[in-house]
């Protein structure tokens, strides 16, 4: 009897184990889902707190490898109170680059590996198309050469506010979608954070900085540095400028040193620093 009610436990504790880990995914649109809820808060004008409520979808099937790996940092806890930042453009949210500290913003250390994105010049038959509310998974600018690049994809995830033509699922690891209410959400936030917004916008170009001289280096025949500019486009926002206009803005604040390297260089990006911490926390696997 006693053997008995063992081996009756002892099915039903594997019935709950699995039942609790195929709960985590689901089949839809031909692929395994495996959905992570998270939390987007700031303060509003009035100093109150705003949530909004994301769920993200990553669709394993699809992208498995990009799933795999991004979902372990989730797991590591990797984004956990990190911040969302914003491309030049307004098009897409940033997630994996910056924390916020003490009123300012830092870059996120990452030491981990890379990984190949499946995209249709890594050879993989995309099933998810770049376009508002997708997740992509970020690499480093092309400079024409491809190569390595098509396999620098790390930790940086953008959230796609707009469909922007530079991403694709040609050149993009394309591996999920947020809900619909938090798209909407988030362009209504991305407005206020920054568009209309009449203080100077923080812009910064992404790279590591020569510490001593405080410049661009090269290595391997690509410019890399660090540098942050406050900017002030008056009646303008970064959403009416094209690469040319920011340029010429930086070059009036900067030396003329620095401005040479960032206008010839051509595999550079500047990221919009939002003028509210848009704070990314609680993130579960659903």
């Amino acid at each position: 009897m006693k053997k008995l009610l063992l081996k009756l436990i002892t099915c039903c504790l594997a019935v709950m184990v699995l039942a609790s880990f195929t709960a985590c995914t689901y089949r839809q649109d031909g692929s395994v889902i495996q959905d992570v809820t998270f939390k987007v808060s700031y303060l509003d004008d009035e100093e109150k707190n705003v949530d909004i409520d994301v769920t993200a979808s990553f669709y394993k099937t699809f992208a498995p490898e990009t799933c795999d790996h991004l979902l372990k940092y989730v797991k590591d806890g990797y984004y956990e109170n990190s911040s969302l930042v914003m491309n030049k453009d307004g098009n897409y949210f940033v997630l994996g680059a910056f924390n916020y500290n003490n009123g300012a913003y830092e870059e996120k250390a990452y030491t981990g590996n890379s990984v190949v994105g499946e995209f249709k010049y890594n050879g993989w038959t995309p099933r998810l198309k770049a376009e508002a509310g997708s997740l992509v998974l970020l690499r480093e600018p092309d400079t024409g050469k491809g190569g390595s690049k098509y396999d620098s994809g790390k930790v940086y995830i953008a959230i796609i506010l707009n469909e922007v033509s530079s991403i694709s699922n040609q050149y993009y690891s394309v591996f999920g979608k947020i809900n619909a209410e938090a798209l909407e959400d988030l362009k209504e936030v991305s407005e206020d954070v920054l568009y209309d917004s009449e203080e100077d916008i923080k812009v910064r170009y992404i790279g590591d900085r020569d510490e001593e001289t405080d410049s661009l280096t090269i290595e391997n025949g690509k410019y890399v540095g660090g540098y942050e500019f406050y900017l002030n486009f008056n009646d303008k926002t970064l959403k009416d400028l094209d690469k040319k206009e920011i340029e010429k803005e930086i070059s009036e604040g900067v030396e003329n040193e620095l401005y040479t390297k960032l206008s010839t260089a051509n595999d550079f990006d500047l990221y919009a620093l939002p003028t509210k911490n848009l704070k990314v926390a609680n993130f579960k696997l659903k």
